[in-house]
């Protein structure tokens, strides 16, 4: 893999999630608004275009797109990631019949800049959370030799200060806080020791009151701060995962306990470099204006854009624009 942040991705998407946003949609992303957008555009499209996704990821848009097309309309369909996403979008997909996923090839570990596809070859590019993570100057290069004349560009993107954008930024702050020293994640993997002994009713020496009381200090933190609030659900994750440990911990499972610990804190850490992307991505009024005027530069007119909303909460920008240069 090219970089740590597509290994992040690679086991994010391994391990089975459908979207890149668990924490605030526990299920699916599709509220809607969502659905009414992207179904918009699949009804106008044919067995004749070529639907391109960039930053396909687990494969949840592909999906939603198979699933609303008839057999006789189902594009021809690329996805493209840089993480490894061939075989979880494949369970996701296994459902749909042979004639439809016939039609969908998957283009893993390759970079949206430099994508293998004819030039001039794509009707449709879709993304969702996705073509604003990419380098904007290469991504844009690379859609403008892919495009076909007469061609549409449709785009969900992360909208700052929307609703997952301060998710991530508060769940951002919670994982510092629980990585650092004397965090949640350092009490815990100092406790578990006492905690199986002390179950055991063996001696605990002298130090277990002061590490019982810097975890239950370390918990107290997370309860007061973060439960209650946007990064509430990841909070209680911790809370759960670590109270687990500790409440199960035996002195025949210590050195378990403890390497259990470490995958969390890799789990959390990789979290925490697809939080950080996000939080870079998310875009203002000046960068959405700024994606409008390369697209009015290269022949697309007719782009709309619009907040987009989800149970009452901003969740990031809608853009949709065409081309038709004959």
């Amino acid at each position: 893999m090219g970089s740590t942040m597509d290994d992040a991705w690679s086991e994010y998407w391994a391990a089975g999630y459908s979207h890149s946003c668990p924490t605030t949609f526990s299920t699916t992303y599709y509220g809607k608004s969502t659905r009414r957008f992207w179904r918009s555009l699949i009804t106008d499209v044919s067995s004749e275009d070529c639907w391109l996704e960039l930053c396909c990821g687990g494969g949840g848009l592909i999906r939603l797109l198979a699933e609303t097309s008839d057999d006789i309309s189902m594009p021809r369909v690329i996805g493209v990631d840089l993480a490894e996403v061939r075989a979880p979008l494949g369970r996701a997909l296994s459902h749909l019949p042979a004639t439809k996923r016939s039609r969908i090839q998957v283009l893993e570990k390759v970079n949206a800049t430099r994508m293998p596809i004819e030039a001039g070859s794509v009707s449709v590019i879709a993304s969702q959370y996705g073509f604003e993570y990419v380098d904007a100057t290469g991504i844009r290069r690379e859609c403008e030799r892919v495009l076909s004349p007469r061609a549409t560009l449709a785009l969900v993107l992360h909208k700052e200060r929307s609703r997952l954008h301060l998710v991530a930024k508060a769940e951002l702050e919670l994982i510092d806080q629980a990585l650092a020293e004397g965090g949640l994640l350092d009490c815990c993997i100092r406790a578990i020791p006492f905690a199986a002994a002390s179950r055991a009713n063996a001696a605990v020496g002298v130090d277990a009151a002061r590490v019982r009381a810097e975890y239950n200090r370390a918990v107290r933190m997370i309860v007061g701060e973060w439960l209650d609030g946007p990064a509430g659900e990841c909070a209680d994750q911790l809370l759960r995962s670590c109270g687990n440990l500790i409440a199960g911990a035996t002195p025949g499972n210590v050195q378990a306990a403890a390497a259990q610990i470490l995958r969390i804190r890799h789990a959390v850490t990789r979290q925490r470099e697809r939080l950080a992307a996000l939080d870079e991505a998310a875009l203002g009024v000046d960068g959405i204006e700024n994606i409008e005027g390369w697209l009015r530069h290269i022949g697309f007119s007719d782009t709309f854009i619009s907040p987009l909303s989800e149970d009452g909460y901003e969740v990031g920008w809608t853009l949709i624009s065409r081309r038709n240069d004959d």
